[in-house]
């Protein structure tokens, strides 16, 4: 049957790293029950591992969906899913580690693309059909509301999404390895030059990696390409030619992996 419980009319159409977060945790949901045909049925501690996955998800959409919408912090939303489990399994340690490998696979634009477009394939839409993605119930409302708005937006916005989304993702390694220093601080020396207006040579830097990144497409791997593109945005933030460029790349990436 098809979870119940709309949405309402005060979803946002602007999409968080944690409804992002809760869509990613969602694949993760409907894979458990995507068992192949022969297979043995689940053991009792299988079931109760799946049925507190559900009700996490539940919670969390609500809240997430609410007139008053609560965005967790990863690390936050951890501490909730392990503290509620009913017993000291490790299947739900296992469940949080497959969300976890589930969101860092967005490791670049395409890949929002890719969990969107899994997403909607996993939409029920037949009224007969018990599913409880069913397009209808609450997770499939929730569903379908985040991918109209991530397929509305604009290419600047996914950018900004994919980018925060890893942001989100880093707070957590940040927050469980806190003792650890953090070597991507920036130093007092590099903070003082990190405007975009005190580096005169940016014009001609990008100017060079319009002209090579036809070249490096293959050679290097994209993620790495966007993680340079992504810092020197950081250091310009109102310069367009940089977003121009991850655009580019982005756009060369995907071509290059359908010609694939």
């Amino acid at each position: 049957m098809a979870v119940g419980g709309g949405l309402g009319g005060s979803f946002s159409g602007r999409l968080t790293p944690h409804q992002v977060s809760l869509c990613s945790l969602l694949v993760v949901y409907m894979d458990l029950g995507d068992r192949e045909p022969g297979t043995l049925p689940p053991t009792d501690e299988e079931q109760a591992a799946e049925r507190h996955l559900f009700e996490v998800l539940f919670r969390e959409v609500r809240a997430s969906s609410s007139a008053q919408p609560r965005h967790k912090a990863l690390s936050d939303l951890k501490r909730d899913f392990l503290q509620s489990a009913p017993t000291s399994s490790s299947l739900d340690s296992t469940l949080w580690k497959a969300f976890v490998k589930q969101l860092q696979t967005i490791d670049s634009p395409d890949e929002l693309f890719n969990l969107f477009a899994t997403l909607e394939g996993s939409i029920a839409r037949d009224p007969l059909e018990a599913s409880p993605m069913h397009s209808t119930g609450l997770f499939g409302q929730f569903a379908r509301r985040c991918i109209l708005a991530f397929k509305a937006a604009s290419f600047e916005s996914a950018v900004k999404l994919f980018d925060a989304v890893c942001v989100y993702v880093r707070e957590l390694d940040e927050s469980e390895e806190a003792s650890l220093p953090d070597m991507t601080a920036p130093t007092p020396s590099s903070s003082s030059s990190s405007s975009c207006g005190s580096e005169p040579s940016v014009g001609a830097l990008l100017q060079q990696l319009m002209r090579d990144l036809p070249q490096i497409l293959g050679a290097v791997p994209f993620p790495r390409i966007d993680a340079a593109l992504r810092a020197l945005q950081d250091r310009c933030p109102s310069s367009q030619g940089v977003l121009f460029l991850r655009y580019v790349n982005s756009l060369q990436h995907r071509m290059a992996d359908q010609a694939g």
